[in-house]
Order: C-alpha cells, then structure tokens, then sequence
C-alpha cells in the first residue's frame, strides 16, 4: 500500500481472512464478528474489489485440469483465476507455495 500501486482483493480474500480470525482454533485472540467486519471495512476503502466474472468459473475448471489441481487447493486456484480474468498480472501474497502455478507462463 506504501508504494501507491493500485492494490485489489478478491471477496474470497475477505472472506478467507474473516474465517481464520474469528475461529478460536486458528489463532490464540479471535476477533469478535463485529471486529472483523470492521477492519474489513478498513481493507476494503483501500483495495479495488475484483468482481467474480462469469468466466471465472470455467477459468479455474480448466486449469484444474491442465494442472491436476485437487482438493482444498482449488480455493487458492480460484483466487488466480480471478485475477487473471481481471487483468491482473501480479500477486503479493505470504503463501508462496500455493502460487507457483503463477510462475507458469502457460497459463
């Protein structure tokens, strides 16, 4: 946010995000629903929101596929997905593992 790029986020970041910080077995001081929202409401007047097109659905089908993508790991698929349908060509992220299909200029 520092180097005044223009950031976005996926709902599905907000929503993952909500998940991890109210649930008491993910982290020691769970945020209370109402704290949550909140510092959403933060994050969300300082990121464009992709919007989940259409498209997205078939995007992430087909590189489950051409991949062999399974499980749970297609929720981190949606999220390249996503931001491939919407034009986006970077990815900051703590979870470089998950991403490097990303790497991958087959896409």
């Amino acid at each position: 946010m520092e180097s005044g790029e223009k950031l976005c986020a996926s709902p599905q970041v907000f929503a993952e995000f909500y998940s991890v910080v109210t649930n008491p077995r993910r982290v020691t001081v769970p945020f209370r629903p109402a704290e949550a929202r909140a510092f959403i409401g933060v994050l969300t007047t300082q990121l464009d929101i992709l919007p989940i097109l259409g498209t997205v659905v078939a995007r992430w089908a087909e590189l489950a596929e051409k991949h062999g993508v399974t499980g749970a790991d297609v929720f981190d698929l949606q999220l390249v997905a996503t931001m491939l349908e919407n034009g986006v060509r970077r990815i900051y992220t703590y979870n470089r593992s998950d991403f490097g299909l990303l790497r991958n200029p087959t896409l």
